[in-house]
């Protein structure tokens, strides 16, 4: 790519107006805030911007960029909530943290507490 055609392509990018407008014509953002909307869409057309620069061959149509968008927001409010397993009380519980070191284990954590790490 020459570097004529980067500069073209940069041009040719959409703003981020239409692309918000876009957006509100588009039913799979309705469940979305507008400021996670509005981030997807300054990352999708940085993400864009910089596969131009980089002779990366990208699509640059609005339909591409707002599938970009979108999976961009959903990841972005995507609950990031886990199960896990609080077994604190076990080792507090048990006196499990209180067991006693063996002598090798005490002379290791000396040594390494003597020295540059």
């Amino acid at each position: 790519m020459t570097r004529s055609d980067k500069h073209e392509n940069l041009k040719n990018l959409p703003g981020i107006d239409h692309l918000l407008e876009l957006s509100k014509k588009n039913k799979s953002f309705l469940d979305i805030p507008r400021s996670v909307i509005l981030e997807s869409a300054r990352t999708a057309l940085e993400i864009i911007r910089k596969n131009i620069l980089a002779n990366i061959e990208t699509p640059i149509n609005d339909d591409t960029i707002l599938m970009q968008m979108h999976v961009l927001a959903k990841e972005k409010i995507r609950p990031r909530l886990v199960n896990v397993i609080n077994a604190t009380g076990v080792v507090l519980h048990t006196n499990l943290g209180r067991a006693l070191l063996c002598d090798d284990a005490l002379k290791n954590i000396t040594r390494i507490a003597q020295s540059y790490s």
